[in-house]
């Protein structure tokens, strides 16, 4: 029974450091490079409080996500500000992910697939202050196993909180998505 006993509790251990990575690897091993604001556009006054920030610095990486037809509302958005065109070669769109967890873990992919040529150290996560606590969750489960710091500006709306209980569903579903590379969604 001893012999087993060890292995039990190394393996807790394991499970534990594993399912900690994503908080601790930011800390002890912070990754190297820029930074981006990433907003979920399905509110234009998300993408406007984005655009605010990304104008104070645009040398960050501005990544807009959301459906075709809200990346056009952005991008008129952003063409009224009237960037140069240094300041519009930093900006991505993404439209991938049907929700929270899929447009991060599609972000999480984006970031690991451009590290060489792009490296980013910190994200800016922009949604409105009731998801951005989910929001935050998910996304340093699915970037902070990089090293990647990953901070949130909410916009201010007019809506209740959102329960908890869905923070920890997807919490659940980015540790899925790490262990698996499937982000938990049952519908495409």
């Amino acid at each position: 029974m001893r012999c087993r006993e060890p292995a039990a509790l190394a393996a807790i251990a394991a499970a534990g450091v594993w399912l900690s990575w994503p908080w601790l690897a930011p800390r002890l091993w912070p990754a190297a490079g820029g930074a981006a604001i990433v907003v979920l556009a399905e509110d234009p006054r998300r993408t406007i409080t984005a655009l605010d920030l990304w104008q104070q610095d645009p040398t960050h990486q501005l990544v807009i996500q959301g459906f075709p037809y809200l990346q056009g509302i952005a991008r008129r958005q952003l063409a009224a500000r009237q960037p140069g065109p240094a300041a519009m070669a930093r900006v991505t769109a993404l439209t991938c992910g049907v929700d929270t967890v899929g447009q991060l873990t599609c972000l999480a992919d984006w970031i690991r697939h451009r590290h060489r040529t792009m490296p980013l150290g910190q994200v800016t996560l922009v949604s409105d202050q009731p998801h951005l606590p989910r929001v935050l969750a998910i996304g340093e489960i699915v970037l902070g196993g990089a090293g990647i710091r990953v901070q949130g500006l909410g916009v201010p709306i007019d809506e209740p909180s959102e329960h908890p209980l869905r923070r920890v569903r997807d919490q659940w579903r980015a540790q899925v998505w790490r262990a698996t590379g499937w982000d938990g969604r049952l519908y495409r």
